[in-house]
């Protein structure tokens, strides 16, 4: 029989202090939306505005918003199903997508220059959402969501990655939490008990498993004689490398930035998390490495992946590749750690239809009908409360006792981000601290260097990028 979701768990979710409070106090007096402005529009923290009109109702003047989703053809085909369903109740606002496959910030910001950009996009907020803020392309929507958002109905970790200066800039879209995939049927071919959707394992026991699910083409194993890391069938485990990484460094006892605004990753902690990230691929040989390029794509959706840290957002990608599968929570080494976030649709400054604009918002990202839309597209994590148990419930893979793995590992207890002292991912910075990052580690990748040889350099670097919000020139 399959456990209930514990009390605790619900409860936990259900309830807690919102965020909204300690938003409210780093906010000036009756703020609201900036007008569409001619050029540039200013910072917007030190912009405060008329406030919002009501909420478009559907005897409003007829009205038309360009929405610009991006990704692959899953989360086009879930935008076309919101937009058909959208306008059933606002028939009076046209949504026109415009999708693309590319760089979506860039051709956010060419159209704020060519005077033309989407009124709503979905944005990555934990990398360009900061830039975006900052930049004065994104509206504020603290009037708004003081107007039609009651925190009561939402779990608080909803923010995640959407707030900075402490503004809200975006109502989740896409995302939830992360944890740790496993493919069932690998596990059942190799004879391995499967993984506990509620313990953690340890680094030592996920290393043993790894190496047990990891095969080259002549079905030998890491450490066996004539094992050849180039030509590898199956991996044993592929940790990420992006979203939720930093886990490797929190579960020492460590920080990426701490109370101080300091960038900390040149840290003892640092130096052993961010090596040993490394070394699953290059020492360990049970997961994807740079240095060693296999003659098909490696993936947990292309089933050839034992376990692999993964997000919410893949649920309905996963299911899509036809993988038998189970999660757990991250593994862990001294003090038990989980990650996620959300990534949001934003208003655009520019838009000049913004009353419709943040009818679909609203309607899309807050209430349930849009909410229930998103998580059966296998794309969103419900922060409804009113949907938690439709989504556990839920009949889709995986199994009820792994989907309630994705409330636990958002356990505000547990849960740890950069910049989460100040409330504001990686300080508003992400991009850029990307962009600066990753050449830097992927000799570490290779085997080339140790994390400690750049240790020191990639710390100054990225505390520059903190203390003058300028990408890296070097």
């Amino acid at each position: 029989m399959v456990r209930q979701i514990s009390r605790r768990a619900v409860l936990r979710l259900l309830g807690g202090v919102s965020v909204l409070t300690a938003l409210s106090a780093c906010s000036p007096p009756s703020p609201t939306p900036t007008p569409a402005p001619p050029a540039e529009a200013p910072k917007p923290a030190a912009q405060p505005t008329p406030t919002p009109a009501a909420a478009a109702p559907v005897s409003a003047p007829p009205a038309r918003i360009k929405f610009q989703s991006r990704g692959g053809d899953a989360i086009l085909k879930v935008t076309q199903t919101l937009v058909a369903e959208f306008k059933k109740a606002f028939s009076r606002i046209e949504v026109e997508i415009d999708h693309t496959t590319g760089d979506h910030f860039q051709k956010v910001q060419l159209g704020v220059a060519a005077g033309n950009p989407p009124d709503v996009y979905f944005d990555a907020s934990l990398r360009t959402g900061g830039l975006g803020w900052k930049k004065g392309i994104i509206e504020d929507l603290e009037p708004y969501l003081r107007r039609d958002f009651n925190p009561d109905e939402h779990i608080k970790e909803m923010w995640i990655a959407m707030v900075y200066d402490g503004r809200r800039i975006a109502v989740p879209f896409d995302s939830g939490a992360m944890a740790l995939f496993f493919n069932i049927d690998l596990f059942n071919q190799a004879g391995l008990p499967l993984p506990d959707p509620k313990k953690r394992l340890t680094w030592d026991e996920l290393l043993q498993l790894a190496t047990k699910l990891t095969l080259d083409v002549n079905g030998k194993h890491p450490g066996e004689p004539g094992f050849d890391p180039t030509r590898i069938k199956q991996y044993g485990f592929a940790p990420t490398l992006l979203h939720g990484h930093e886990h490797w460094i929190y579960t020492l006892g460590g920080e990426i930035i701490n109370k101080e605004g300091k960038v900390t990753v040149a840290s003892p902690e640092a130096i052993e998390g961010y090596q040993k990230l490394a070394d699953w691929g290059v020492k360990h040989f049970v997961g994807p490495s740079p240095e060693y390029k296999q003659a098909n794509p490696v993936g947990f959706a292309a089933g050839n992946v034992a376990m692999s840290e993964e997000g919410v957002w893949m649920l309905g990608r996963t299911n899509d590749a036809k993988i038998n599968w189970g999660v757990a929570p991250f593994p862990m080494q001294k003090i038990p750690v989980s990650y996620g976030h959300y990534s949001g649709q934003s208003m655009t400054r520019m838009s000049r239809a913004k009353d419709a604009a943040w009818q679909w918002m609203k309607w899309v990202s807050l209430d349930k009908e849009g909410q229930t839309i998103l998580f059966k597209g296998g794309l969103l994590q419900p922060t409804r409360k009113d949907l938690i148990e439709a989504f556990i419930n839920d009949s889709q893979p995986p199994a009820k006792q792994y989907r309630e793995v994705f409330y636990n590992e958002l356990d505000p207890n547990t849960i740890r981000w950069p910049g989460q002292h100040q409330n504001s991912f990686y300080l508003g910075y992400r991009q850029y601290w990307i962009d600066a990052w990753n050449p830097r580690y992927d000799p570490v990748l290779r085997g080339k260097k140790s994390y400690r040889e750049i240790a020191q350099e990639v710390q100054e670097i990225l505390q520059r990028i903190v203390d003058t919000g300028e990408p890296a020139t070097q």
